[in-house]
């Protein structure tokens, strides 16, 4: 809220400027960025991916720091075994990348209001299918298979090395948003520009169907050469909150109305060509 408050002042500051400066005409702006993520901090992929094991070690998620077979039949060597390989498995990692057009115009005055497109697709690596699909997974198939012939030993090891069984998805996520975005401008009539700028967007998720709020915060410098074009870096620090209709009894109940699902935090650096007029 405190974001989109300072967007709607700093619009309405450039648009009284638009009649303040009527014969001191800014600049447009058009650009297309690349960026590549480089961090995902308190990422979750288990509630991007509802197949992904949740590995974080708390006492209501003991079905998958230890499992459920295990709790149930194991001894107390056989729990700490399991519980061992949940804390030293691999951890899940989140990469990603992302693609923009925006438009801006900037004022005079050094404010620059602008719309944009984003899409930005991420992966998921050293994810683990959750303990229990594990499990059912390997009696279904040995039922099938293998005429139900795995001993309760063999069971147990199998529950109690799942956090290792890894796989990777390529396509944990992949946003599309249309955003508006307010900057400043440091720097009048000079090649180097360096700016700052604050953005919302909305869009979706396309893989899980979630609508998605994204707020951004950027720092970068534009280098114009020659009239009209020029090179830019940034650094962006991007949000984004999932919205998803709930499912089964709970959503019945309330109608399957759009709930908070998931929070995605991302920094990332980018690089991008643009055309001044």
């Amino acid at each position: 809220m405190k974001i989109i408050r300072f967007i709607s002042i700093l619009c309405l500051v450039s648009t009284q400027s638009i009649y303040a400066e009527n014969n001191n005409r800014g600049s447009f702006f058009f650009e297309l960025t690349y960026g590549e993520g480089l961090s995902y901090p308190n990422a979750k992929p288990y509630k991007y991916d509802p197949n992904a094991m949740n590995k974080e070690n708390s006492y209501n998620n003991l079905d998958n720091s230890i499992g459920n077979y295990i709790w149930n039949t194991g001894t107390e060597t056989d729990k700490a075994a399991s519980l061992y390989a949940f804390d030293h498995s691999p951890k899940p990692k989140v990469t990603g990348q992302n693609y923009s057009f925006l438009f801006e115009y900037v004022f005079k005055n050094g404010i620059g209001l602008g719309a944009n497109v984003n899409s930005a697709d991420f992966q998921g690596s050293n994810l683990t299918f959750s303990r229990d699909l594990v499990m059912l997974g390997v009696i279904a198939l040995d039922d099938t298979y293998g005429n139900g012939n795995l001993t309760q030993n063999e069971l147990k090891n199998i529950q109690i090395n799942s956090p290792y069984y890894t796989y990777h998805q390529n396509d944990l996520l992949k946003m599309r948003t249309y955003g508006l975005n307010v900057a400043y401008h440091f720097l009048e009539n000079s090649s180097f520009d360096p700016y700052v700028r604050f953005g919302l967007a909305y869009g979706n998720e396309t893989t899980g169907n979630a609508k998605v709020v994204q707020s951004t915060v950027s720092v970068g410098a534009r280098y114009i050469f020659g009239q009209n074009f020029y090179l830019l870096v940034e650094l962006s620090g991007n949000n984004y909150d999932g919205y998803s209709k709930a499912t089964g009894n709970f959503g019945q109940y309330f109608g399957g109305k759009e709930g908070y699902s998931w929070t995605l935090q991302e920094y990332t650096g980018k690089v991008g060509v643009g055309v001044k007029l």
